[in-house]
C-alpha cells in the first residue's frame, strides 16, 4: 500500500500544476457575469484553487477592456481585440467591441436597442445614474468575498500544522506554508472585487458617452449641422465608438470653437449635453476621475501580480512536499471539496445577491400627448374609417409622457393605435368630464386580416372584436382604418374564434397586459422616472417587477393624509390593510361592481347569433356604465380578501397625479436643479415628495377626481378610472366636429343645387319643350326655335348661378375654417408648451437651459407639423372632390343639353354656341382638377382657387337687379335678331299669316322675359337662403336650427314643396320636423310655390305661424287649421288674398271646411270634401264674351259615389259629372258646362263646389284648372 500511496502523491505532485485548469472556464465566466447572477457568484470563486487562472485571465480582459487614455487615443478593448481575446459572461463582455459593429462597443449597441424597444425618441432627456442599491450591493460584494475568502487556506493546513526545520528555511513564512496560499487569495480578492468595480464604471461611462454623442448628433442635425461633412473633418459616427468622437470634437472645439457661427453652437449644445450626462456633483463624475480610475487600475494590476505569484508558490508548496507525506492527497481532497462546495453554491443562486442594474432618469413631458385623431368614438362609428397611428410614432409619443413602454413584439404582426375621444363633446357641459378610448388594432402580415379591439370605461371583461381593414391614402403616408359594417350601418362585433390571433389565448394576455399597461402609465405617472434595466442591458424579469411593485404599493399605502390628517374614511381603511397590496384591492372593487352585468352579458351572448352580438354592442356598454357605480369603502374592508383582476387601479392610488400637480409646478425650478447638477443626490428627496404628494392625493380621492388637471384621469369611475380628455384634447376634437360640419353642409348644399336645379329644368322643359321633334312633313317655327334656345339659355343661368351661390358660401366657410384651425393649432401649442417652460432662463446652466428650449421647441414644431399636414391633407381633398363634384353635375347637364339639340331635325347657330358654353365650363373645369390637390386656401382669400373660374359668370346682386343685367342684354339682343329674321321672312313670304306670327313673337318675347324674371325672383329666394349660412356658429354650435334647414330630409321636403305639380299641401308634425321646426317650416313655404290650398295638420305650427304663411302665400286661397284659437285670423289673411286677386281680375278659388291628403291613392295630394253642405269649393273666374265655357275638374266621386252640387253665380248646374265608373275610382279630367245664359261678363263669376246635403260619401278635388274655356276650344290650360 505504501508503493500505491507513493505513486499517488507523486502523480499528484505532477499535475498539481494542471488541477488549477480546473474550473477555469467557468471561474472566468462568473466573474464576468456576477452583476448579472449575482455577487454570491464571485465571492465564492476565489475559495479553490481550480479555477484560479480563469479569475486572472477574467482580470486582465476587464483590465486592458477598460483602459483608455484620450491624449494617446488609446483604447484598450480595440488593443484586446486585436490580440485575440475577448471577454467572457453576461456583462464584460459589453465593455468589449461589439462583433458585429467592431468599430463600437457592444453596449453602445445594446443601448440603441433597448431605446428602439422602450420606444425612447429624445435621449437628450434620458439620464443613467448609480445609485444607493448599487452601493449597498458592492458593500455586500466586498464583505461576503472577505468572509469566504479563509476557506481556501483549509487545504494548505496540513502543510501549515506540520512541523518544518524552520532554520534552514531562508524565508520561514513563504515556506511554512502561510505565505503563497494568502498570496493567491488576496489578490484573487482584489480581483474580483476590482473587476466590478471597473466594469460597473465603464458600462456607465459608455453609456453616457453615447448618450453625449447622440444628444449632440440629434441638436446638431436639428441646426442643419452635419458633423460628418469633411468640413469638419471629424470622426463622427453612429459607428464608431462615442469616447472617440467625442475626443475628436473636442479637439475640433478648441481650435474652431469660437471661429465660426457652427462651431460656437456646437460648442453650446456639447456643453449642455455633458451637463447633463456628467452633473459635477454626481456620485460617478466624482468617482469616475483620473486618479479613482488610475488607483482601480492599479489594486487590478497588483491583484493580477499577486494572483499568479500566489498561484505558482501553492503549486510549488505541494509539489515539494515529502514523498511520504499525506499533504498532496489531503491537498487534492480538500481542493476538489471546495470546488464541490462552489458549484453548489453556483447552484443555490439566491435572488437577494442580484445587482439592482442601472437606473435610467427620464424627464417626462409636462402635458399628456395629444389624441391620435379629431374624430369622436360616435363619428367613427358613423364614418366607420378613421386614420390611425403606427405603433412606433404613437408609443413615441406616450413614452414622452409616461415613461418606458415596451413595444409589443410577435411574429409577423403589426400594431397600429387610436387614442381618440370616447364622448363626443357636442351634448357636453363645457365643464363635463370627456372620456378617451383606446384602440389596438393588429395587421397580420400572412393572413392580410385585421382586427380593432378596445376595452369600454371600467372593463374588466375581454376585448370587445371588430372586423376591419387597412387601407393606406395614395397621396400621404397616412394608413386608415375601415370598419366592416352590417346593411343597417353598425360595425361589426365579432368573436375571438373568428381569427387565428385573437383565437390564440397566449396573444390574447400578452396583448390585454400590453394595454392595461399603457393605460396605467396615462393614469399614473411622475415628473422624472426611472426605471431599470439589468447590467446587460435586459429589463429585469416580471417577478422582480412584481416584487417591487409590491413592496412600492405596500409602503404608499401605509399612510394617508388628508389635508396633513389622518382618519379619513378612506385613510383608516387603507391604513388598516396596510398589509395588503394596491392589486388586491382594485381587484375586488374591479370585480364587484362588475359581476352581475357580466353574468348578464354573457347569458346574452351565449343565446344570440352573429347579429345579436352587434346588436349588443350598445346595450352592454349602457349596462357597464349603470353598473360602474361607487362601492362604499366599508364594504372593501369585508371583501377585499376575494381577489379580482390584476389589472384593474386602486381608486386611490390612480390620483396620485392630482395631488402632485400644484406641487410639481411650485418645485419644477427645484427639480430641474437636482436633475442636472447632482442627479443621485436629488433622487433622494425628490422621492420622498413624490411619495407625501401621493399619501394626500390618495387621501382626497372623493374631492379632486374631477378638476381642470390636464392629466388622463377621471373621476367617474371612482373605483376603476378611464382616460379622460384633456383641454386640447377637447378643442382639438372640437375642430374635428367643425370640419366635419363643413364637410357634411357643403355636401348638403350640393344636394340642394342639383335638386333644384333638376326641379327647374324638369318644370321649364314641361312649358317649352326644348328637343323639338316633329313629323314627317312638319317644320319647325321661328317662334318654336327662338323659345327653345331661350329655356337652353335659362337653364345655363339657373345652373350658373346657383353654383356662384354654392362657391360663395364655400369661400366663407373655408376661410372661416383654416381661421378656426390656425386658432386651434394657437391653442393647443401655446397649453402643451406654456411659454414659461420654452422661454425659461436658469441662471444655474444656461447651456442646459438652451438645450431643454431647444426640445421642447422640437416637439412643439412637430406637433405643429402635424397638425398642418392634417389640414393640408384635408383642404387638398376637400378642394379636389369639390371640384370633381362640380365637374360631375357640368358634364351631366352638358350631355343632357347635347342630347336634346342632337334630335332637333334642323341646324341651328345657336345651337352650337349653347354647346360652346358647356364645353368651355367643362375645359375650365378640367383645368382645374389638374392643380386643385396643390392648392390650399390662405386666411383673407376672396375667391376660391377652384370653384370661382369654373362656374362662369359672376353672381348677380339680387337686391339691386331682378334680372342679371348682362343676361337680360344678351337675351334682348338674341330677341331683336330674332325680330330681324321674322321680319325677312316675312318680306320673303308676304302672306297674311304674317301678321298672326308677328303677334305670337311677341307673345313669345313676353314669356321669355317673364320666366326671366321668375328664375331670378327664384335666385333671390336662394340667394337670401345661402347668405343665412353666412355665421360661424353655423358650423362651431352643438345645435342650430339653421343646420336642420340643410338635412338630408328638409331637402327632400323642401322640394316637395317647390314641385308646383303640388298645388295642394299637407304639413303634418312629420314635415315640421323634418325641416327643423316651425320656423324653418315657415321660411320654407314663404318661397316654395304658389299653393293653393294648405291643411295644417301639424300642431307645432301656432295661429299666428300660419297667418304669416298665409299673409306671405298671395296665391293661398284655403286653409284648413286643426286648433280652434286664431282659427278667424287665418280666415280673415285668407279672404284678403282672395279680395286682392280679385281686385287685379284674377281666377281664384276659396276653400272651406276641407282638408287635404295624400296617403290614398298617391299621384299628388288632393282635398277632401268631408261635411256635406259645408264643404264647398268657391271658383271665382272672369270672361270677356258671353258664351258657352267649360271648366275642367280632376276629381273623384270615391267608390261610395258622393254628391256634388255645382252651381254658377247662384244657378244650380244640371249634374253631367261623376257618373262614370273611372270617375268613382280614379281621380279623372271631367269638364263641367258652363252655359252661356248663367255667365257674366262685367264682373266676377262665381261658381260653388260644394258637397251635397245627403251625400253619403266623401268628394275628392285635386285640380281646378283655370281660366275657364270656350266650349269649343281644345285642350284646357294649367294653371
Amino acid at each position: 500500500m505504501s508503493g500505491v500511496g507513493t505513486t499517488v502523491v507523486d502523480g499528484i505532485q505532477e499535475i498539481s500544476a494542471l488541477l488549477p485548469l480546473l474550473g477555469s472556464e467557468q471561474c472566468e465566466e462568473h466573474v464576468g457575469s456576477a452583476l448579472y447572477k449575482g455577487f454570491i457568484y464571485v465571492c465564492i470563486s476565489p475559495i479553490s484553487i481550480f479555477g484560479s487562472l480563469g479569475i486572472v485571465k477574467a482580470g486582465f480582459n476587464v483590465f486592458l477592456a477598460s483602459l483608455n487614455i484620450q491624449p494617446m487615443r488609446f483604447l484598450g478593448a480595440k488593443k484586446l481585440i486585436d490580440g485575440g481575446f475577448r471577454p467572457k459572461g453576461s456583462v464584460a463582455p459589453l465593455i468589449a467591441l461589439d462583433p458585429e459593429h467592431p468599430n463600437r462597443f457592444l453596449v453602445e449597441s445594446k443601448l440603441e436597442k433597448m431605446l428602439a424597444d422602450e420606444n425612447i425618441d429624445n435621449v437628450g432627456n434620458l439620464t443613467v445614474s448609480w445609485d444607493e442599491g448599487n452601493l449597498m450591493w458592492n458593500l455586500k460584494l466586498v464583505l461576503f468575498t472577505l468572509l469566504s475568502a479563509p476557506l481556501g487556506l483549509a487545504p494548505y493546513l496540513f502543510f501549515i500544522l506540520k512541523p518544518r526545520d524552520l532554520e534552514t528555511s531562508t524565508d520561514p513564512f513563504l515556506l511554512a506554508g502561510w505565505g503563497f496560499p494568502i498570496i493567491r487569495i488576496l489578490g484573487s480578492v482584489i480581483c474580483v472585487v476590482v473587476v466590478q468595480f471597473l466594469i460597473q464604471i465603464r458600462v456607465l461611462v459608455i453609456i453616457r458617452m453615447r448618450l453625449l454623442f447622440m444628444s449632440v448628433d440629434r441638436i446638431a442635425k436639428d441646426m442643419n449641422i452635419n458633423l460628418e461633412s469633411k468640413f469638419h473633418n471629424l470622426s463622427w459616427s453612429s459607428h464608431l465608438t462615442s469616447e472617440t468622437c467625442i475626443w475628436g470634437l473636442q479637439d475640433w472645439l478648441k481650435i474652431y470653437a469660437d471661429e465660426e457661427t457652427n462651431g460656437t453652437n456646437i460648442k453650446r449644445c456639447f456643453e449642455a449635453a455633458r451637463r447633463r450626462q456628467f452633473p459635477p456633483q454626481s456620485r460617478l463624475t466624482k468617482f469616475i476621475r483620473p486618479s479613482a480610475d488610475f488607483t482601480l487600475h492599479i489594486l487590478l494590476a497588483i491583484g493580477l501580480i499577486l494572483s499568479v505569484i500566489g498561484y505558482i508558490g501553492c503549486f510549488n508548496l505541494v509539489s515539494n512536499a515529502s514523498d511520504t507525506s499525506a499533504g498532496p492527497v489531503v491537498w487534492v481532497a480538500l481542493e476538489a471539496l471546495l470546488s464541490v462546495l462552489r458549484i453548489v453554491v453556483w447552484a443555490f443562486n439566491p435572488s437577494w445577491d442580484d445587482s439592482k442594474g442601472i437606473t435610467f432618469n427620464l424627464r417626462l413631458a409636462s402635458h399628456s400627448p395629444l389624441i391620435t385623431c379629431n374624430k369622436s368614438d360616435d363619428d367613427i362609428k358613423e364614418d366607420g374609417v378613421v386614420p390611425v397611428d403606427r405603433s412606433t410614432t404613437f408609443l413615441e409619443e406616450i413614452v414622452a409622457y409616461t415613461g418606458p413602454l415596451p413595444s409589443f413584439n410577435w411574429n409577423n404582426i403589426a400594431l397600429y393605435y387610436i387614442l381618440t375621444a370616447e364622448d363626443a363633446p357636442s351634448p357636453c357641459p363645457p365643464n363635463a368630464t370627456l372620456h378617451a378610448i383606446l384602440y389596438v388594432v393588429i395587421s397580420d402580415y400572412k393572413e392580410q386580416t385585421c382586427r380593432a379591439l378596445t376595452k369600454r370605461p371600467g372593463d374588466d371583461h375581454p376585448f370587445d372584436i371588430y372586423v376591419a381593414s387597412l387601407e393606406s391614402d395614395r397621396r400621404s403616408t397616412v394608413v386608415n382604418l375601415k370598419f366592416k359594417t352590417t346593411n343597417d350601418g353598425k360595425r361589426v362585433l365579432t368573436t375571438p374564434k373568428t381569427h387565428s390571433l385573437t383565437a390564440d389565448t397566449r396573444f390574447m394576455e400578452e396583448l390585454a397586459r400590453h394595454y392595461d399597461k399603457i393605460i396605467a402609465q396615462l393614469r399614473k405617472r411622475k415628473k422624472i422616472v426611472g426605471f431599470r434595466t439589468t447590467w446587460d442591458l435586459r429589463r429585469p424579469s416580471e417577478t422582480t417587477l412584481k416584487r417591487e411593485d409590491l413592496e412600492e404599493d405596500e409602503m404608499s399605502v401605509s399612510v394617508v393624509v388628508v389635508d396633513g390628517k389622518q382618519g379619513s374614511q378612506l385613510g383608516e381603511t387603507i391604513g388598516e390593510k396596510e398589509t395588503h397590496s394596491k392589486d388586491k384591492i382594485e381587484e375586488h372593487d374591479s370585480n364587484k361592481s362588475d359581476i352581475d352585468h357580466q353574468e348578464v352579458e354573457e347569458k346574452e351572448k351565449s343565446n344570440e347569433g352573429h347579429s345579436g352580438i352587434e346588436e349588443h354592442e350598445g346595450d352592454r356598454i349602457e349596462e357597464k356604465h349603470e353598473g360602474e357605480n361607487t362601492e362604499e369603502v366599508e364594504d372593501q374592508k369585508d371583501q377585499e380578501d376575494k381577489g379580482g383582476g390584476e389589472d384593474s387601479e386602486g381608486g386611490a392610488e390612480r390620483n396620485v397625479e392630482d395631488g402632485e400637480e400644484e406641487d410639481e409646478k411650485r418645485e419644477e425650478g427645484e427639480e430641474e436643479g437636482e436633475w442636472e447638477d447632482g442627479e443621485e443626490e436629488g433622487e433622494e428627496e425628490e422621492a420622498k415628495e413624490e411619495d407625501e404628494s401621493q399619501k394626500k392625493a390618495e387621501g382626497s380621492v372623493h374631492t379632486s377626481l374631477v378638476s381642470s388637471d390636464p392629466k388622463r384621469l377621471s373621476g367617474e369611475y371612482p373605483t376603476r378610472l378611464v382616460l379622460q380628455l384633456t383641454p386640447e384634447d377637447v378643442v382639438y376634437i372640437r375642430q374635428g366636429q367643425v370640419e366635419r360640419r363643413w364637410r357634411e353642409l357643403y355636401n348638403r348644399l350640393e344636394e340642394w343645387v342639383e335638386m333644384f336645379v333638376g326641379l327647374y329644368s324638369e318644370e321649364l322643359l314641361q312649358d317649352v319643350p326644348a328637343d323639338l321633334t316633329f313629323a314627317p312633313g312638319e317644320s319647325v317655327s321661328i317662334i318654336q326655335k327662338y323659345e327653345a334656345n331661350e329655356a337652353e339659355y335659362l337653364l345655363i343661368e339657373c345652373r350658373t348661378q346657383m353654383e356662384h351661390l354654392l362657391a360663395g358660401i364655400a369661400i366663407k366657410w373655408d376661410s372661416f375654417v383654416h381661421a378656426n384651425h390656425v386658432q386651434m393649432v394657437k391653442s393647443i401649442l401655446e397649453n402643451t408648451f406654456p411659454e414659461s417652460e420654452t422661454k425659461m432662463a436658469s441662471n444655474e446652466d444656461k447651456w442646459l437651459d438652451d438645450d431643454v428650449k431647444h426640445y421642447l421647441r422640437s416637439r412643439r414644431e412637430k406637433l405643429r407639423g402635424r397638425l398642418l399636414s392634417e389640414w393640408q391633407r384635408l383642404a387638398q381633398s376637400t378642394t379636389r372632390s369639390r371640384v370633381e363634384a362640380m365637374r360631375a353635375r357640368i358634364d351631366i347637364h352638358s350631355k343632357s343639353c347635347r342630347q336634346r339639340i342632337s334630335r332637333r331635325k334642323y341646324h341651328d347657330p345657336e345651337s352650337e354656341h349653347l354647346l360652346g358654353i358647356w364645353n368651355n365650363r367643362l375645359q375650365r373645369v378640367d383645368e382645374q382638377i389638374s392643380v386643385s390637390g396643390n392648392q390650399l386656401l390662405q386666411p383673407g382669400d376672396n375667391e376660391h382657387p377652384a370653384l370661382s373660374t369654373a362656374v362662369g359668370d359672376q353672381a348677380i346682386d339680387t337686391d339691386t337687379y331682378l334680372v342679371n343685367p348682362q343676361y337680360q342684354k344678351d337675351m334682348e339682343e338674341r330677341l331683336n335678331k330674332g325680330a330681324h329674321e321674322l321680319q325677312r321672312i316675312q318680306e320673303e313670304s308676304q302672306s297674311t299669316s304674317s301678321i298672326d306670327l308677328v303677334s305670337d313673337f311677341n307673345r313669345m318675347k313676353d314669356r321669355c322675359r317673364k320666366r326671366a324674371q321668375q328664375l331670378f325672383s327664384k335666385m333671390k329666394d336662394q340667394s337670401d337662403d345661402f347668405m343665412t349660412l353666412d355665421n360661424s356658429e353655423y358650423l362651431t354650435s352643438d345645435v342650430h336650427s339653421t343646420r336642420a334647414y340643410w338635412s338630408k330630409d328638409a331637402l327632400q321636403e323642401r322640394r316637395r314643396l317647390m314641385d308646383r305639380s303640388h298645388k295642394n299641401l299637407v304639413v303634418s308634425d312629420a314635415s315640421v320636423n323634418n325641416v327643423g321646426g316651425a320656423a324653418n317650416m315657415i321660411r320654407a313655404l314663404k318661397i316654395s310655390q304658389e299653393f293653393v290650398f294648405i291643411d295644417f295638420e301639424s300642431s307645432k305650427l301656432s295661429s299666428k305661424d300660419v297667418t304669416q304663411v298665409v299673409k306671405g302665400l298671395k296665391s293661398l286661397s284655403g286653409v284648413t287649421f286643426r286648433s280652434p284659437d286664431g282659427g278667424r285670423a287665418i280666415q280673415g289673411a285668407v279672404l284678403q288674398n282672395v279680395r286682392a286677386a280679385m281686385r287685379q281680375h284674377k281666377d281664384t278659388c276659396f276653400y272651406q271646411n276641407v282638408y287635404a291628403t295624400d296617403y290614398y291613392r298617391k299621384g299628388r295630394p288632393y282635398i277632401v270634401f268631408p261635411y256635406p253642405k259645408w264643404s264647398s269649393c268657391t271658383v271665382i273666374f272672369n270672361v270677356q264674351e258671353e258664351k258657352d265655357y267649360i271648366l275642367t275638374l280632376k276629381h273623384c266621386m270615391t267608390t261610395s259615389a258622393a254628391l256634388v252640387d255645382i252651381d254658377l253665380n247662384d244657378h244650380i248646374l244640371e249634374r253631367t259629372w261623376g257618373l262614370s265608373q273611372d270617375s268613382k275610382d280614379f281621380l279623372v279630367d271631367e269638364d263641367i258646362f258652363l252655359p252661356a245664359a248663367h255667365v257674366k261678363t262685367n264682373e266676377p263669376n262665381v261658381l260653388t263646389i260644394k258637397l251635397a246635403d245627403d251625400s253619403k260619401a266623401v268628394y275628392w278635388l285635386s285640380d281646378v284648372f283655370l281660366p275657364v274655356r270656350p266650349s269649343s276650344s281644345t285642350p284646357k290650360k294649367t294653371s
